[in-house]
């Protein structure tokens, strides 16, 4: 990861329609576009994310709910009206007229697997605690504001990871690269580009 960069993690899926575990990791990122995109609401424009940033992607799953990281890619700051779907990308992914807003990312890896071989967020807020993400960690240092991991990512569509949480999402990203394999997306027949 480059030096002073931020690490983020986006959540792809909804909460009333979470993936089943043995969804394979290519039909999420060929439906996302996870592979050069990742995407925020209309009213969300993604303006923390800078250029170099690292992007986790995780995707909503049940049984039992949880969050699943399934690859990583480096990202390029928002930019408005680049960055924004037009007809052709809303015509290619209909929902992206409710998912406007978009992060580009290059040199994107994904788990050869299903969601079930990816890395739980959930332990890792069991792990860390407060010290998973960026926000809480700041708040439990000041003593003022919400400490809870699982608060912090309600209705986000992204969230700011610690120096902590980042290192160990990574370690483990790398772990499940090693037992399951990993899918680089130039090699990935069949996916969207620009």
């Amino acid at each position: 990861m480059p030096s002073g960069s931020q690490s983020f993690v986006k959540f792809f899926g909804r909460a009333n329609s979470r993936s089943l575990r043995d969804r394979s990791i290519a039909d999420v990122v060929a439906t996302s576009g996870s592979h050069r995109i990742c995407t925020y609401p209309r009213n969300r424009r993604p303006r923390q994310v800078r250029d170099r940033d690292l992007m986790f992607m995780g995707h909503l799953v049940r049984g039992p709910d949880d969050i699943v990281v399934y690859g990583r890619a480096v990202a390029r700051a928002y930019e408005e009206g680049r960055d924004d779907a037009g007809e052709e990308d809303v015509a290619r992914r209909p929902w992206l007229e409710r998912w406007p807003h978009f992060i580009r990312v290059h040199g994107a890896e994904f788990v050869d697997g299903t969601l079930a071989d990816g890395v739980s967020l959930g332990e890792l807020m069991d792990e860390l605690g407060a010290y998973a993400f960026g926000p809480t960690a700041e708040n439990a240092d000041r003593g003022v504001g919400n400490v809870d991991p699982r608060q912090s990512i309600r209705q986000a569509a992204a969230i700011r990871l610690s120096e902590a949480g980042a290192s160990w999402l990574g370690e483990e990203l790398e772990s499940a690269f090693r037992r399951h394999g990993r899918l680089r997306a130039e090699e990935m027949p069949g996916l969207d580009w620009d």
